[in-house]
């Protein structure tokens, strides 16, 4: 994996995640690198409601609570 990097322009993922405290979560991001960068994240709670989400275009963010 080391310098993996140099052989990806994007890059997605999903995880779930169970704290010792607090409500589970579910994330889902999507990275692009490169000439055009964006990267979008969305964070949904336990029961599958849209908690947050993070959108840049590589010149403008948009966060949404």
């Amino acid at each position: 994996m080391l310098n993996s990097i140099d052989y990806f322009d994007t890059l997605q993922a999903s995880y779930y995640e169970v704290p010792l405290n607090g409500n589970a979560y579910y994330s889902t991001y999507f990275i692009k690198q490169g000439d055009n960068p964006k990267s979008k994240k969305i964070i949904y709670n336990h029961i599958g409601k849209m908690i947050s989400y993070f959108v840049f275009d590589g010149e403008y963010k948009l966060s949404v609570n």
